[in-house]
């Protein structure tokens, strides 16, 4: 046997790294979903941050026959209690965007399950359902966090693509960098926001448009497919492995 300087057998230490490498893969992997397996060609339009418009936005859905995601923020749906319970009774999703959307990878553990679980509980106090989708703000995200929401029974959503309505571009613009972008495609998460009057505008001709191009527009919950990430009890194990605490 050739053992090394630290006394472990050679065999026995390149199986431990060769470990340690496949792990990280695939702690690597554990990721906000940006894009859904699904056979079907679905896309979700999910829409971020406020209430602004949120009104609009509803009325614009309801007219295309269409359900969509929207991330709220915990402390807009504690001043519009009402608006929340009707995004929510007209059938459309709602997922968790923090309370006091902050920049949470700069939060300790504590601090993040904080925001995370304040909002949790105002959204399912409102419209009577939990959350089981969390999006982060600005889409920053960390292993951290991501362990965080695993540990609560959450599926992280990032995004596919920007539609960069939030910069105030006109209706036109919006419509173009979601219809030309290259990563539209079935199981698109496409990123659409709230404030702005131009993403309500854009809504009208963007709608048509994506169904003659035969997309179903749905929430992002109806695209999920079962097992599609790695499971709430993995990583904890898994990082506990890659730590070495476990073999």
């Amino acid at each position: 046997m050739v053992f090394g300087k630290d006394g472990r057998e050679i065999g026995i230490l390149k199986r431990s790294i060769a470990v340690r490498k496949k792990i990280l893969k695939q702690l690597t992997d554990i990721r906000p979903v940006k894009y859904v397996h699904c056979r079907e060609k679905m896309i979700a339009l999910t829409f971020d941050d406020g209430y602004e418009y949120t009104k609009e936005i509803l009325e614009k859905l309801r007219h295309h026959h269409v359900k969509a995601t929207f991330f709220m923020v915990g402390d807009w749906v504690e001043q519009e209690p009402a608006l929340c319970r009707k995004v929510s009774e007209a059938g459309h999703e709602i997922g968790n965007h923090s309370y006091s959307h902050c920049d949470m990878t700069q939060l300790s553990r504590d601090d993040a399950l904080v925001e995370i679980k304040r909002a949790q509980n105002l959204i399912g106090k409102i419209t009577g359902k939990e959350c089981t989708l969390v999006r982060f703000p600005y889409n920053k995200c960390n292993m951290a966090l991501m362990g965080v929401v695993k540990e609560q029974g959450l599926q992280a959503i990032g995004c596919s693509f920007d539609s960069f309505d939030w910069t105030g571009i006109e209706a036109e613009m919006i419509c173009k960098n979601v219809l030309e972008s290259k990563k539209l495609k079935r199981g698109a998460i496409v990123l659409m926001h709230t404030n702005h009057y131009n993403t309500v505008e854009a809504l009208d001709q963007l709608i048509p448009v994506l169904k003659r191009k035969g997309y179903q527009l749905v929430r992002v919950s109806d695209m999920l497919v079962k097992n599609r990430n790695k499971t709430d009890k993995e990583l904890p194990v898994l990082l506990r492995v890659f730590r070495g605490e476990e073999s």
